[in-house]
């Protein structure tokens, strides 16, 4: 058994099917000398089965009857899901945490405005799947899960940031156009369960890698810091702490020297603790924007100005 070292603050849920690390602020993991990448660890927590296949070129439509709008999905940008067998949602209801709701499946797509191909914006679907093993079964037999008022807490993590940041007309975050909640038609994965779709503004500029941010210049790579450092802050001001820590939640666009945060999973509204959203520069850490050194017994300074002599910049 691997034992991880965990800072006192670091708050985790541990699920009793998978054994898993569910991360709400990002920690510093440790395995002996080693750090861990976080965004991996993260990824690893869902799972990519793909549920969205055959969906691009699919038309949603959106609005309502006074403004009606159809979109077609152009291109997949992610596929992901919380799947959990029979066993382990009974087994995760009997201990009484929010693992006994049903399970849901992330499609991420680039999209286009039939009435105006200039219109391109960005959509996520959040639906209801049945457990493991049941995809095969009739659609009767998958309806009998239907549950169209429980949300996974994936979902709610998803939907929850997003709401209050278009509230609070947040700068630094795309904003919700329209989201439509629905139910799931009898041909689908898990008729009269759950289906929601999220239409959001598309983020300008270019989505961040590892490979594209390192292979920037210096000056370039600095500049894209302190843009994250204000977009974060912009984020917190807004009322949510941004956790879903991982390059590709990121947009920069080089011509206003701006980033955007366009993925918001496990992050959380600001709570009344005066030290919750109080920027420490070891956020570029978690979100794959500086690299620790690879030492023995390296261990990263905390607070809001950390030794960065030996950071990888």
């Amino acid at each position: 058994m691997t034992s991880f070292e965990l800072e006192p603050e670091t708050f985790c849920v541990i699920s009793p099917a998978f054994s898993l690390f569910l991360i709400l602020r990002p920690p510093i993991l440790t395995q002996a000398a080693n750090v861990f990448d976080l965004s991996s660890i993260r990824e690893a927590l869902m799972h990519s089965k793909p549920f969205f296949d055959g969906w691009v070129g699919r038309l949603i439509e959106l609005g309502n009857s006074d403004q009606p709008s159809t979109w077609r999905l152009v291109e997949r940008l992610g596929d992901k899901n919380d799947q959990l067998s029979a066993e382990e949602h009974n087994v995760a209801s009997e201990s009484n945490i929010s693992y006994g709701k049903p399970s849901a499946a992330y499609g991420a797509f680039r999209c286009q405005n039939t009435s105006d191909p200039d219109d391109v914006a960005f959509m996520k679907i959040i639906m209801q799947i049945p457990w493991a093993g049941a995809e095969f079964v009739s659609s009767t037999e998958r309806a009998k899960q239907a549950d169209n008022t429980n949300l996974p807490r994936y979902a709610q993590w998803e939907i929850e940031p997003l709401e209050i940041l278009t509230k609070n007309n947040c700068q630094a975050a795309p904003h919700i156009r329209t989201h439509r909640e629905t139910v799931q038609e009898q041909n689908e994965m898990v008729p009269g369960g759950f289906i929601h779709y999220i239409l959001m503004e598309h983020a300008p500029g270019d989505r961040l890698t590892e490979d594209k941010f390192w292979n920037y210049p210096d000056d370039e790579r600095n500049k894209i810091r302190e843009a994250f450092r204000v977009a974060w802050e912009e984020c917190v001001r807004a009322g949510v702490v941004p956790c879903m820590a991982a390059l590709w939640h990121l947009f920069w666009d080089s011509e206003s020297s701006k980033v955007y945060l366009v993925g918001f999973n496990h992050s959380q509204p600001v709570s009344s603790d005066e030290d919750d959203g109080k920027w420490e520069d070891n956020e570029w850490i978690y979100w794959g924007l500086a690299q620790y050194p690879d030492e023995e017994n390296y261990a990263p300074d905390e607070g809001p100005n950390a030794d960065k002599s030996k950071w990888i910049l």
